[in-house]
């Protein structure tokens, strides 16, 4: 359960979803005093969206819309990010990140990302970066360079960025940013694989890789990156979840620009096969109850056909993977999804309430 750094609206979620934090917004709408071009949930997200990124995309937001790539805005948001956390002080910025200190292999898995402080947190991710340059990297060079005509017409920039080695840095690391953030950021989508997009940029989630065979299931609630255990974890194993395609529920026609490397597609999966033992009787039995349970329209309590597919999984976990298992495991990791929905909108309706109250 961690806030994420940084959040991004599309151009239909914009007024549907808070621009700092993402989050639905449904009784609450508060719009950005300067533009049209932003939402909040409440003023403490309009003041952290205002000193950490919008005092710098005000009144040119809906141009940078307009860039080839929009989801590149991450690059320049984490760009004023840091140059924020610096105290727009860009030259000792400049210093930090072009010395020995921000330098690193590139290993997400090295960072040290445990201080809570932001602005040691920001220098940690300089050692960030990625191995291979993909097929669409073009599009972050074209968005890059576009978003950077667009902010340097910005007088708060024009204010900051002055010489030409500041305008070089600023260019260049927008596109670090850009391929750094995208390959790390996680996007929700509501409603379906068709619904409308946010994304975000956690820290410590981004050390959540895809894999075909997740042991857990994520999802971007109340403004916070949030992360469910849905089998068995062993010792020394990743936390994994899917970013689309699972073994029980493969997508032929998923397209991403990176190669799957989890234990069912490395080396073709030559080393992952099926578990073929045979379920126990007991462990039939408790799968034809859920099985009913599932299928049942009424007179089901939701919660206890949750606990008995967790149990399910926790007793049985040495017959993962197997087709019998898996539909436990879809059927688990559907509950948890639609436990955090549920847990996100309780908590607003008790915010609502209390908010109500205080009105009286």
């Amino acid at each position: 359960d961690e806030k994420a750094a940084l959040a991004i609206t599309t151009l239909e979620t914009r007024y549907s979803h808070c621009g700092r934090c993402v989050k639905q917004l449904t009784y609450s709408l508060i719009p950005c005093p300067g533009c049209v071009s932003t939402l909040y949930c409440s003023e403490d997200c309009l003041r952290e969206d205002e000193r950490f990124a919008h005092r710098f995309e005000c009144a040119i937001a809906d141009k940078i819309r307009n860039v080839l790539e929009y989801s590149s805005i991450v690059g320049p948001k984490l760009f004023f990010y840091g140059l924020t956390l610096f105290g727009d002080d860009l030259q000792a910025m400049m210093d930090y990140c072009k010395g020995a200190s921000a330098r690193g292999v590139g290993d997400p898995f090295k960072l040290d990302l445990r201080n809570n402080d932001r602005l040691e947190q920001f220098k940690e991710l300089q050692k960030a970066g990625v191995h291979h340059i993909t097929e669409v990297d073009h599009a972050y060079r074209i968005s890059a360079a576009a978003m950077y005509v667009v902010f340097m017409k910005h007088p708060l920039v024009q204010q900051i960025v002055k010489t030409e080695a500041q305008r070089e840095f600023m260019l260049h690391t927008f596109l670090k940013y850009i391929r750094n953030s995208i390959a790390s950021m996680l996007d929700w989508r509501e409603g379906g694989i068709a619904g409308p997009t946010v994304s975000m940029l956690p820290l410590l989630g981004t050390l959540c890789n895809h894999s075909c065979d997740p042991n857990a299931v994520f999802g971007i609630h109340s403004g916070r990156f949030k992360l469910a255990v849905i089998r068995p974890i062993r010792q020394g194993e990743q936390i994994t979840s899917s970013y689309g395609p699972t073994w029980w529920e493969p997508n032929p026609d998923y397209d991403c620009t990176y190669k799957c490397r989890c234990p069912v597609c490395k080396h073709g999966g030559a080393n992952w096969k099926l578990n073929e033992q045979e379920l126990p009787t007991a462990a039939v039995k408790h799968l034809t109850v859920i099985r009913k349970g599932l299928e049942a329209e009424t007179g089901v309590n939701k919660a206890d056909l949750l606990n008995m597919a967790q149990q399910f999984v926790n007793r049985y976990a040495q017959y993962h993977p197997s087709y019998v298992f898996s539909a436990v495991l879809k059927a688990y990791r559907l509950f948890m999804i639609v436990g955090m929905f549920r847990a996100e909108r309780n908590q607003e309706r008790a915010q609502a309430m209390a908010a109500l109250e205080e009105n009286v």
